[in-house]
């Protein structure tokens, strides 16, 4: 039985396997078993949401000043967290930030709302300190200017689709791993 919530999949019966695994070779071995499987489930739906997310091999300057190549799909990962006292697995497939360069997934997912440039940093011929960057913030919004406008970040929605078109068949790697590694470890036991 699957129960689908928000952005999570329960598989209904994994319990059952966990502790045949447990009663045959430890928990430790369940534990790493466990894990093991929910990666691998996992990798199917970040397989995908590589496959689906929007590439571009523009320059991008980042706030920094630093020019950066977007990265988006390389940043595309998976963790696995192991919830002790549930004895649940948890894995977390998405970009990742820092040294990866997934800072940009959510607009890119999402989009964005239409955008300007700060009136403050138009070309006005004084430099001004922040009491007088403040003060034309407030006269631009008395006077309804808000700048250059840059335009609108349309949707490009990569993971929500991933993981709703590999879900299915994330869980049935996860059920069918657990269950051969339960046979090898009967196996090994018998």
């Amino acid at each position: 039985m699957l129960d689908f919530h928000a952005s999570a999949v329960s598989l209904t019966g994994a319990d059952e396997l966990i502790r045949k695994l447990e009663a045959l070779a430890g928990p430790k071995i369940a534990k790493k078993a466990t894990k093991a499987a929910v990666r691998k489930g996992a990798a199917e739906i970040r397989k995908e949401m590589k496959r689906r997310a929007p590439a571009t091999k523009l320059p991008h300057k980042i706030a920094s000043g630093k020019i950066v190549h977007r990265r988006l799909k390389k940043s595309i990962g998976t963790k696995v967290k192991w919830y002790s006292n549930t004895k649940t697995a948890l894995a977390i497939i998405g970009p990742r930030l820092g040294k990866y360069g997934g800072y940009h997934a959510h607009l890119l997912e999402y989009g964005t709302a239409p955008r300007y440039h700060d009136p403050s940093e138009m070309k006005v011929g004084v430099k001004l300190g922040r009491t007088g960057r403040q003060r034309l913030l407030a006269l631009a919004g008395a006077l309804g200017v808000k700048g250059k406008y840059v335009g609108i970040g349309p949707k490009k929605p990569f993971a929500r689709p991933a993981f709703d078109a590999k879900k299915r068949d994330a869980l049935r790697i996860i059920h069918h791993t657990l269950a051969a590694k339960i046979q090898e470890v009967a196996k090994a036991k018998g």
